[in-house]
This record gives structure tokens, sequence and C-alpha cells, in this order.
């Protein structure tokens, strides 16, 4: 791993009935991608997750398969499901992250002082990138309201407590305390 500090922006849900708590949720049908994480977690957040590829759920949304995606605003925005859903119900469920990654052999390939460079610069320019991510999603946000989305200003704690049972479920309680532990959060 090059570099783990690439940041996308909170996830939300955007959906056709406003979501202020995790009961809101309850019969609807939301996309996730695959992963369990992100399915037990929406789950217990009060949706019924549907695994589905992304660039399906505009078609699904129009057909009626799924009632809504979970989502930063960059994708949503890049998808226009402002043409097809009401509300944007900031939840900020995940902070979604993404990482640099290169064949270990051919890193190890690379002279020890481009290595270097490489980490380097790859990591300064995850910092930039956050900092345009944050503009853009704002900017986004005010273009997919003025577009005739809703804003939710949802619940974020009562999310966070519905969450915790998938940490649970999946094990991850102590896991997520060692981790807050040693970043100085708890």
């Amino acid at each position: 791993m090059i570099s783990a500090n690439w940041y996308d922006g909170p996830r939300n849900f955007l959906t056709n009935v406003p979501v202020n708590l995790p009961a809101d949720l309850k019969g609807q049908r939301i996309r996730t991608p695959g992963a369990p994480v992100w399915a037990k977690s929406v789950e217990a957040m009060g949706a019924t997750p549907i695994a589905m590829g992304w660039n399906d759920s505009y078609n699904a949304i129009q057909s009626k398969s799924i009632d809504g995606v979970e989502a930063q605003n960059t994708a949503s925005y890049s998808l226009h499901v402002y043409e097809l859903l009401k509300y944007l119900d900031k939840t900020e469920h995940f902070q979604l992250a993404n990482f640099i990654i290169a064949g270990e052999k051919w890193f190890a390939s690379l002279p020890e002082h481009l290595q270097k460079v490489l980490v380097d610069e790859c990591n300064a320019a995850a910092y930039t990138n956050a900092a345009q991510v944050e503009f853009t999603s704002l900017e986004l946000e005010r273009d997919m309201a003025a577009r005739g989305m809703t804003i939710v200003d949802s619940d974020k704690e009562a999310f966070k407590r519905a969450a915790e049972a998938a940490y649970r479920e999946l094990g991850f309680s102590d896991l997520r305390d060692q981790i807050w532990q040693e970043i100085g959060k708890k």
C-alpha cells in the first residue's frame, strides 16, 4: 500500500421518502456495494440492502427494483440520481476512503529514493484531493438541491447508534475500540 489517505467524502442515503431516523428506512430497498460490512451496516440502519453495481443503480431506481441508494455526493451527482430521487438524506453513515496500491515486486524494483518520493507525493496529493473533495461535495449538494432534491439533515447520532448492531454482528466492536484508543478518540 503506497497511500491510505484518499478521502472521497461522506456517504448518504438518497431516497424518495425523507429519512430523518433509521426507522424511516424500514421497507426501503437500498443499493449497496456487495461487501458484507456495507450490507450489514445498511441493514442495521433499517434498510434492506440490495447489492448491485453502481452503474446499474439508475435503471434499478427507474424500474423500482430499488428505492434508493447510499453514496457520496461525487458519485450521486455523476449518476444523475437527482433526476429520479427526491431526498438527499445527510446521514454521513460512512466516510469513504480509498487507497493507492502497487505490486510489491514492481515497488521493490524502484530505487529506495524513488520509493520514498512516490509514497511522499501520493500522501501529499491525497491531502490536496481531500480538500477538493470536501469543497466539491458541498457544491454538488447545492446543485442537486437546485435541481429539485430536498436536503434532509438526518439525526446522525441515531444512525451511529443503529450501526452498533453491525459492529457487534461482524465482530468489529473490539477492533474499533482499539483503533479509537490508538488515535486518542476514547
